[in-house]
Order: structure tokens, then sequence, then C-alpha cells
């Protein structure tokens, strides 16, 4: 993919050599693109650059391309293939999180396979040692593929819309973005463990008030 900047918000700055004399000290000069000039330091610069207009035309197109995506779901075979990348990446955030959080990951699957009840499963990880505690962190592992999508989305935007480099972008953010979402399965695994921290923070703000009375 060609990653050639095609915007003054990303050319480097041309810093010249400072101007130095006894009284003043040390000036330098910097030559900002006036996109940084005028940009906040708590904005990401590719905000900076990009209109309101151009941003919602390029999340209108990423929605549908992710409804184009959920579509295939009538055609499984269709939809297993288009999502695998997804899938790959899903299933990896929760082996590695089960290997960091010590629920001892015993297998993993990354093909298709046919539930006997009926439809599909995309592909699993299997742990020999998942508790209440560590279930929070596996289940929801894969959530982390969500700001991943965001921000390889803005990426797209600094190409034109219906250029090749911003579709191969949205592609990449797609996958993120509906492969990042936890199945049904994850968070019935997670959920008793968001209770109980949930109910350990209400008890111990609730032990904080009582001690502060």
């Amino acid at each position: 993919m060609n990653t050639e900047c095609k915007s003054d918000a990303y050319r480097v700055a041309a810093f010249r050599a400072p101007q130095c004399n006894m009284r003043t000290g040390c000036a330098y000069n910097h030559d900002l693109p006036a996109t940084l000039q005028n940009a906040s330091p708590f904005m990401p610069t590719i905000f900076a650059q990009i209109d309101h207009f151009t941003l919602a035309t390029h999340a209108l197109l990423l929605l549908l391309a992710i409804a184009a995506l959920l579509a295939l779901r009538r055609w499984p075979w269709a939809f297993m293939l288009s999502i695998w990348p997804g899938t790959v990446a899903h299933e990896l955030l929760h082996y590695v999180a089960g290997l960091l959080a010590g629920a001892q990951p015993v297998a993993l699957n990354l093909l298709p396979r046919r539930k006997l009840e009926g439809g599909w499963v995309l592909g699993s990880v299997a742990f020999a040692r998942l508790r209440w505690w560590n279930a929070v962190p596996v289940g929801l592992a894969p959530l982390a593929l969500m700001p991943a999508g965001g921000w390889v989305f803005m990426q797209s935007t600094t190409w034109p819309l219906l250029s090749a480099e911003s579709a191969g972008w949205k592609l990449v953010a797609v996958q993120c973005l509906v492969a990042g979402w936890p199945s049904p399965k994850d968070w019935a695994h997670a959920i008793v463990g968001l209770m109980v921290l949930a109910a350990l923070a209400v008890g111990g703000y609730l032990l904080w008030l009582k001690l502060l009375a």
C-alpha cells in the first residue's frame, strides 16, 4: 500500500539553525504548515486537517461496507471467508489475554466448524483455568480491535474517498470493528466477573463513605 503522505499536515517541519546572540540567546525558526500552526495541541493532526463533510462521507462509506459484510450472513461460507482475518485477530486476542491472565489456553481453533445444534463457530480458544476474575480480560480482549479500527479508519480519510488506498484502509477497519465485538459466549464468560467487580467497587465506595463520616 502506498503510504506517501498527501497533506501538508504530514510534512516534517523544517527546523532552521538557531539564531543566537549574546543578549537574546537562541531563537529557533520552525516552518510549520498552517494546518499544524492552527491545530490544538490536544487534537490529533489528522482531525485538524479534515472537514466535517469529508469525514461524514468517509464514515458513511465505512457504515455501508460494514452493512454489506453483515449482510453476507445469509450465505455462511461467504461471510466466514470474508470475516476470517478478523476472526484470526479476535481469537488470538483471547489466546494472548489468556496467557497473560493465567487462564492457561490449551487449544486454538481458527477454522470455522458447524455446531451440533446448528449454526457455525467461526473460531474458538479453550482454557484450562478460566475463573471469574480472569474471564473478564479474556472474554473482552477482542474489544482492543475497536480503537484499532477507529485509527485505521482515520488513516483512510487521508486519501481520496474512492481511491484504492482509502478502500484498503477501510476494509481493514471493517474487519477490526466487526470482529472486535465479543460474541454472546464471550459476554457470558465475562458477565459474572463484571458483576463481582461492580459489587466490590460499590462496596468499597460505601465503606469509604462510612469511614469519612
